[in-house]
C-alpha cells in the first residue's frame, strides 16, 4: 500500500481548522492579574537593592549570625559548650553557616556580601515556586503568578541572614525534582534525596521534609524508598558523627537538645492558623485547596503525591515549630509557598475544565495577591539607621576604651576590637526561665567587668540579666541616644539605647 505524497504547497497551505486563539476576557485577566502579582517583586527587587547597598547591620540577630558565620570561615563551628566565652554558639544545622562562612573568605567581613548570596536563594526560591507550578500546570501565566506571590509571603524572607532563606529554597527544590520526573529515574531520586538532606542539614525543619519524600517515593517504587531512606539516614549519621567529633563540639546538644528545653507558645498556632491562614493572608489559597480536594481527591492513594505530601508536612512540623519559644514565622515559609503552588495548581485544573469563570479566577487571584502586601516601608535601610550605625561604631572604636554593644560581638571585630561573646546563654529548662543555667564561666567573665563602655538596648532581652546585674553595681549611665524618628519597632538598631561607663 502507498503512502501519498504531500506537495511543498499543500503543506504551506492554511490549516483547514483555524488555530484557536485566546478569549479576549483571558487575555485581560493575565494582563490585570499579572500586574497586581508583580508588586510583590517589585517590592522584592527594590529591598534587594537597598540592604545589599547599605552596610548598616540593623537586626541584633544579624551580628550573632555574622559573627558566627565568621567563626566558620576561619575553620570553627558554633557547637562550642556552654560555658565557652571565646565563641558564639547556636543551635542550627551547619550548612548556611558553611555556605556563608565561605562567603565571608571570598568577599570579606562586609554583610552585603551575604545579604547578596541570601538574595540570590530568596530569587531562586521564587523561581522554583513558579518552576513547580509550571510543571504541574503547564501554563507559563500560573507559573509566574506563583512565582510573583511567592515573593510576598513575608516581607524580606528572601534576606535573611541566617538559615532560613536557604532552607526554604531547597526545600522547594527537592519538590521541583519530583515533580519532573514522575517516573523516579535513579538520578531524580538522588538528586531529590540530597536536596531533602540539604533542606535538614539547613534547618532541623527539613527532617519533616525528608520522611515526607521518602514516603512519596516509597509509595511509588519501594526499592527506591527503601534505597532513600537508607540514604539519608547515612548521610545525617555520618554528618552528625562528623560535627560532634571537632574540636570542643557539643553538636548533639545544640542541634537536638537544646531547644527542647524552650516552652511551647500554644497561642501561636491560634494566631497563624485563624489569622493568618484561615482569615486573612492565605484565605483564597485555602479556599482553592479545599475547593480542589474536594472535587478531584477520590482516593487516600491519589493524595501520595509530593506536593499534597510535602504541604502536610509543613502544615504539622511548621506550626509546630513556630510555637517554639524563640521561634517565629520563618518556620512557616516552605509551608506558605507550598500552599500556593497547590492552590495555584488547582484553579489551573478548574480553569481548564471551566468549572471556574474567567473573572472570578482573576478576582481570586488578585485578592491573594493583595493580602499577602505587607508595608515594606520599616523594612528599608534608610539614612537615619546608617547614623545611628555609625554613631554605634564610633563608640566601639573609642580609642583606649574597651567597648561592647549588648550581643553584637560581630559590631567590635568590625570596630578593628576583639569580637566580644554574648552576654547571656539560653536559660530555659524543661520549660521553665531558669538563671541557675547560666555557666559558672559566664559569670565569672561578667564580674569582672571587661568592658569600659557598654550600650544596651531598651526594651531589655532575657538572657543577658548578668550583664544588666553589673550595670546596677559597677556601671553608670553615660547618656540615651533616643529610638529612632521613624518605624522605631522594625530594627532593634532604631530601639533606644542606654551608654554606660565603668565607674572608676
Amino acid at each position: 500500500m502507498k503512502t501519498a505524497k504531500t506537495s511543498p504547497a499543500a503543506s504551506l497551505a492554511p490549516a483547514a481548522n483555524p488555530v484557536e486563539t485566546t478569549p479576549a476576557a483571558v487575555r485581560w485577566m493575565r494582563w490585570v492579574v499579572g500586574a497586581i502579582v508583580s508588586i510583590h517583586l517589585v517590592i522584592a527587587l527594590s529591598l534587594i537593592v537597598n540592604h545589599v547597598s547599605h552596610g548598616a547591620i540593623v537586626a541584633g540577630s544579624d551580628a550573632w549570625h555574622m559573627l558566627y558565620f565568621h567563626q566558620f570561615a576561619e575553620g570553627g563551628h558554633s557547637y562550642y559548650p556552654r560555658g565557652d566565652v571565646e565563641h558564639v554558639t547556636d543551635g542550627y544545622t551547619p550548612l548556611a553557616s558553611e555556605i556563608f562562612g565561605w562567603t565571608i573568605r571570598l568577599c570579606g567581613t562586609d554583610i552585603r556580601g551575604v545579604r547578596l548570596v541570601t538574595a540570590l536563594f530568596g530569587l531562586a526560591g521564587m523561581v522554583l515556586a513558579g518552576a513547580c507550578v509550571k510543571r504541574l500546570t503547564g501554563d507559563r501565566f500560573f507559573a509566574y503568578a506563583a512565582a510573583a506571590l511567592t515573593a510576598g509571603i513575608e516581607v524580606k524572607w528572601y534576606l535573611d541572614v541566617g538559615p532560613n532563606t536557604i532552607h526554604a529554597t531547597v526545600s522547594i527544590l527537592a519538590l521541583y525534582l519530583f515533580l519532573r520526573d514522575p517516573g523516579l529515574s535513579w538520578k531524580t531520586v538522588v538528586a531529590g534525596g540530597l536536596a531533602l538532606f540539604a533542606s535538614f542539614w539547613s534547618k532541623q525543619l527539613g527532617l519533616a521534609y525528608m520522611v515526607a519524600g521518602t514516603v512519596y517515593v516509597l509509595s511509588k517504587d519501594w526499592r527506591k524508598g527503601l534505597w532513600l531512606g537508607a540514604g539519608l539516614a547515612g548521610l545525617s549519621l555520618a554528618g552528625i558523627l562528623y560535627y560532634q567529633s571537632l574540636e570542643n563540639s557539643q553538636f548533639l546538644y545544640w542541634a537536638f537538645e537544646m531547644n527542647r528545653n524552650q516552652p511551647i507558645i500554644w497561642s501561636r498556632l491560634w494566631t497563624v492558623v485563624f489569622t493568618e491562614i484561615l482569615t486573612r493572608k492565605y484565605a483564597i489559597s485555602v479556599a482553592l485547596i479545599a475547593a480542589g480536594a474536594l472535587a478531584y481527591e477520590r482516593s487516600w492513594r491519589g493524595v501520595f503525591r509530593p506536593e499534597l505530601l510535602l504541604l502536610g508536612a509543613a502544615a504539622v512540623a511548621g506550626a509546630f515549630a513556630n510555637g517554639k519559644y524563640g521561634s517565629g514565622p520563618s518556620q512557616m515559609w516552605v509551608f506558605y509557598v507550598l500552599m500556593l503552588v497547590v492552590g495555584l495548581a488547582y484553579a489551573h485544573r478548574f480553569f481548564r475544565e471551566n468549572r471556574i469563570a474567567v473573572p472570578l479566577l482573576g478576582a481570586l487571584i488578585s485578592l491573594q495577591s493583595l493580602a499577602l502586601i505587607d508595608d515594606p516601608r520599616p523594612h528599608y535601610i534608610n539614612a537615619e539607621d546608617e547614623g545611628r550605625y555609625r554613631q554605634i561604631m564610633g563608640i566601639l572604636s573609642t580609642p583606649g576604651k574597651s567597648s561592647y554593644f549588648i550581643n553584637r560581638g560581630y559590631m567590635s571585630l568590625l570596630a578593628g576590637k576583639k569580637a566580644w561573646p554574648q552576654a547571656g546563654e539560653d536559660s530555659w529548662n524543661k520549660g521553665r526561665f531558669d538563671r541557675n543555667m547560666l555557666s559558672q564561666e559566664r559569670r565569672n567573665f561578667l564580674a569582672g567587668d571587661p568592658w569600659d563602655l557598654v550600650i544596651i538596648d531598651v526594651p531589655l532581652e532575657d538572657n543577658s540579666y548578668a550583664l544588666y546585674d553589673r550595670l546596677d553595681k559597677a556601671y553608670r549611665p553615660l547618656y540615651e541616644i533616643q529610638p529612632s524618628s521613624r518605624y522605631a519597632n522594625a530594627y532593634d538598631l532604631r530601639y533606644k539605647k542606654i551608654v554606660f561607663e565603668k565607674k572608676k
